[in-house]
């Protein structure tokens, strides 16, 4: 076809009735044909059409180094299996034809879709379990790693982590019910440096909030998310029926050559003459006609005349000051009464046995069981003070005694707390105090109860 003169051109062609001009494959365009060697114009005008300039368009590059991700963009009509080589800031683009060794470059397995599970393929996965027992709980296992822990309870339910789970071990909580999820570090476990308790940023701050456990070490966590502290409540205590049931706390090392201490707890008993607590030298017994105490072999009766085996709950402290004990009942400044007793707790430097619910005779061996509920049980290196006792006892409520409060100053001298279910999981009865801590262990079918003062 020979050259002709163009003195005009038409409009490229409107696609599909639409208002604005689009390019259409079959539009045909006057080209000016130029000599690849010199690059000069060859005097011949030739017809192309546009889909002739889309297949002779070359590959564009923008090749910055920093990311090697590959990305897969699936079938896309502008981009053909020749598009394996465009490099957009560094990153590999390629069709789905490609896409399998795209995921397995990243790690994401070539299951993987969408973008739900391309990225976080495990973290959206969801894992439960069965919390059991009073109060309610569950031990981890590694089969949460990386998941979603949902719990769904109306009442405030204890997870523990354990060692073991292996480095790197994530999860997340939700809890979908009224109740908190409380997170508590099992044995040889930290989590955020705290353990449960007033100042622990370890529970879910209420329905549908959640928390991340975040590992920082093997064993070592930390608690993120919609977190609030333990909220200090008293749900349980511990309910022995009188027969071979009991607490065991080994031997404890305040009841060791020391001349002064206080014990404080809760107690109801329908029951005369049966140890609230006791060791091999020393032990509480409340009666029908006052207290029954002993230490190192003696014994004094304190509070003669006042029936306190009457199945009502009541508050005790007693104190010790250098062979003087003295004992004080829900809240009253004024004590029931004092009695000199010998002026050392033992005559051992180890300590003594110390058993709830029962006294341990020869070689700890229990007896003398005891029938009710004990709720609360501290015991300080000092001696309570009479205008710390109405505080302690707070009008008839349970306080954090491991902080002061109003008259209540002696929290640096605690030594032990047990809040028997509060906060504990298992057979476990956990000591509140973290350093010298010593746990018990429910025995013989001592069990948690909801039954509180």
């Amino acid at each position: 076809m020979a050259n002709k003169r163009i003195s005009s051109l038409d409009d490229i062609t409107l696609v599909g009735g639409t208002s604005t001009a689009e390019v259409n494959a079959n539009d045909i365009l006057p080209i000016t044909d130029v000599d690849d060697t010199t690059g000069s114009l060859q005097g011949t005008t030739k017809a192309v059409k546009v889909s002739d300039l889309m297949g002779e368009a070359p590959v564009q590059t923008a090749d910055i180094s920093g990311l090697a991700t590959q990305v897969s963009l699936g079938n896309h009509e502008a981009l053909t299996s020749n598009a394996h080589g465009i490099s957009v800031f560094g990153a590999t683009l390629v069709d789905d034809a490609d896409a399998s060794a795209a995921r397995t470059t990243l790690g994401l397995g070539t299951a993987a879709t969408s973008a739900s599970t391309d990225f976080y393929p495990s973290a959206l996965a969801t894992t439960s379990y069965t919390a059991s027992g009073t109060p309610l709980a569950f031990t981890l296992t590694s089969a949460a790693n990386n998941k979603v822990v949902t719990v769904n309870e109306t009442n405030n339910v204890y997870v523990t982590v354990p060692t073991g789970l292996g480095a790197g071990f994530n999860c997340s909580f939700v809890q979908l019910g009224a109740g908190q999820v409380v997170v508590q570090a099992g044995s040889g476990v930290v989590v955020g440096a705290y353990t449960p308790g007033t100042t622990a940023l370890n529970t879910t701050a209420g329905q549908y909030a959640a928390l991340n456990l975040i590992p920082t070490s093997t064993d070592n966590y930390v608690v993120w998310g919609e977190s609030t502290t333990t909220p200090f409540s008293n749900s349980y205590s511990v309910s022995m029926a009188g027969d071979d049931d009991y607490v065991d706390f080994g031997t404890i090392p305040q009841f060791a050559l020391v001349s002064t201490f206080s014990v404080a707890g809760w107690f109801k008993t329908n029951t005369s003459s049966r140890s609230l607590y006791g060791g091999t030298q020393h032990y509480f017994y409340p009666t029908s006609s006052g207290f029954s105490y002993r230490i190192n072999n003696q014994t004094a009766t304190i509070g003669a005349g006042t029936n306190y085996a009457d199945d009502s709950w009541y508050h005790f402290i007693l104190t010790y000051n250098s062979g003087t004990a003295t004992i004080y009942i829900n809240g009253n400044s004024t004590p029931i009464g004092s009695s000199s007793v010998y002026n050392s707790t033992t005559n051992s430097t180890a300590g003594d046995y110390f058993r709830v619910g029962a006294r341990a005779v020869s070689g700890g061996n229990p007896s003398t069981y005891f029938a009710g509920s004990v709720d609360e049980i501290a015991i300080w290196d000092s001696v309570i003070g009479s205008s710390e006792v109405s505080d302690i006892y707070a009008s008839n409520t349970v306080i954090d005694l491991s902080s002061n409060s109003g008259n209540y100053t002696s929290s640096s001298n605690l030594k032990h707390w047990w809040r028997f279910g509060d906060g504990d999981s298992g057979s476990t009865v956990t000591d509140k105090v973290t350093s010298g801590g010593v746990d018990g262990t429910l025995t013989n079918g001592a069990s948690f109860s909801t039954t509180t003062p």
